[in-house]
């Protein structure tokens, strides 16, 4: 957790509790209940009073530690601010009800206009073609009777050549066409599914979702079916990357932790130790709480981002040779498979920085070229003045990316390989990298070419 007023400071659970909304409280007090006292997961989502006074959405997931007497000591786990996400949801279901109270609103005039004069299905037509989803509907045979423009579209067809024709002839795809037909056997109101249409990108096609409304006449009886066709793309992207967050995390906090915990236990359980083992130990303990610590770091770094809050800066001027001569020396003793070449300006390079900021943009950099580079060979690193810039130019000649990675770098949580053999790693260096570059003024970019190696360089006003 965090205090309002020092986010790198732990707070007490009475000061953490007292800020919960009172509507939220015994919900998550219940959660937290049914955490210490039967294991389940602590996860919840809740409204928490900032310094400010205002009231902002957070998740919460953690982990309760207990002492050898089964008491509760401490609970270890992360929040995040989701007040954005939490108004776009409540967006997208004021969206979502507007368009169903639309729906509902015009099929009532459908009701009446399907056993209507001719003119007045044109006027309802009118009306259906303002709506900019996709609409169909089919009435009780399954016959098209009426398709509006972004329909469509989506379909690839034309409603005057698919009229009173069966909804199979206006869907070509094999797949959808059976789960609507399945679906309109059903006569089910508020049915919903996705399905997938291909976008501009072959490998990244379009998510829709369907949903049905049934349309009955004033004696109630069921004469046909409306299907609204919204584009949740989107949505679903950021529901990936939310699981794919979670997993990632969830992965990278475990490996150190089970290292810490583990060689702790041997240290606490075992009193036959050598001074050498004891000090080989403290050291994967210590090696492991730096990876905790660099993941903690990522995430609030990251907090502050998305807040608004940024990064303060403590900028002085400094040399960012020295800077680079103090850091390559350290990624050349833990990676000897890799040979750096270095080339440095003779003179020194005064630059208005913060160091600490620019030695993590590096870090990342370097530990990037390294981890991407699993084979070792040459990573040239290339200072110099261009125009009234200094740039920077990190080559490694590893596995590179294609062109769709490199498109992804600067995302959110992207990472160019997540796979379970994948080099560890939040994705979230890049992004950090990039908005500390900004900051001073400079920018940043990545030229890459598949399997031949990366070049990322950054740029800073002299």
């Amino acid at each position: 957790g965090y205090s309002d007023d020092d986010p790198e400071l732990p707070h007490v659970y009475d000061s953490w509790a007292s800020r919960i909304h009172p509507d939220d409280y015994e919900r998550v007090m219940n959660v937290v209940k049914a955490h210490l006292e039967e294991g389940k997961i602590y996860d919840a989502d809740y409204r928490h009073r900032h310094k400010s006074g205002e009231y902002r959405w957070q998740n919460s997931c953690a982990q309760a530690i207990f002492d050898e007497n089964g008491k509760p000591i401490r609970m270890v786990g992360r929040i995040l601010d989701i007040t954005e996400r939490k108004r776009a949801e409540e967006k997208l279901k004021e969206y979502s009800d507007n368009l169903e109270s639309m729906v509902e609103e015009r099929t009532k005039d459908l009701n009446q206009a399907l056993y209507d004069t001719e003119s007045a299905r044109e006027r309802i037509a009118g009306i259906i073609k303002a709506v900019s989803d996709g609409l169909v509907v089919t009435d009780n045979f399954n016959n098209v009777i009426l398709m509006n423009r972004a329909a469509e579209v989506l379909f690839g067809v034309r409603f005057s050549e698919v009229i009173d024709r069966p909804i199979d002839f206006a869907i070509d795809e094999k797949t959808l066409r059976e789960k609507l037909i399945n679906t309109y056997e059903k006569k089910n109101t508020n049915y919903q599914f996705d399905f997938q249409l291909p976008g501009d990108d072959p490998e990244h096609p379009r998510i829709m979702n369907a949903r049905t409304s049934i349309i009955q006449n004033s004696d109630g009886e069921k004469t046909g079916i409306v299907t609204i066709m919204h584009d949740v793309t989107h949505e679903r992207e950021v529901d990936r990357m939310k699981t794919d967050f979670i997993s990632t995390a969830a992965h990278e906090l475990r490996t150190p932790l089970t290292s810490i915990v583990g060689f702790s236990k041997i240290l606490t359980n075992r009193e036959n130790i050598s001074e050498e083992e004891r000090k080989r130990f403290l050291s994967y303990i210590n090696n492991q709480g730096v990876k905790l610590a660099n993941i903690v770091g990522d995430l609030l770094d990251i907090s502050r981002i998305e807040s608004g809050k940024g990064f303060t800066l403590d900028k002085s001027k400094t040399d960012i040779c020295e800077i680079l001569r103090d850091t390559i020396p350290y990624f050349q003793e833990i990676s000897l498979e890799h040979e750096f070449e270095v080339v440095l300006p003779d003179q020194s390079i005064g630059l208005i920085i913060d160091k600490e900021k620019i030695e993590q943009v590096l870090k990342n950099i370097l530990s990037n070229a390294i981890k991407y580079s699993p084979d070792g060979g040459k990573i040239n690193v290339l200072a110099e003045i261009i125009d009234k810039d200094f740039m920077l130019s990190i080559e490694d000649h590893g596995l590179g990316m294609t062109p769709e990675q490199i498109e992804k770098i600067f995302d959110k949580f992207y990472r160019v390989d997540a796979s379970d053999s994948a080099p560890e790693g939040t994705g979230l260096g890049m992004i950090i990298v990039k908005y500390i570059v900004e900051a001073h003024g400079g920018r940043i970019w990545v030229e890459s070419k598949f399997r031949k190696g990366t070049i990322v360089r950054f740029t800073i006003p002299c």
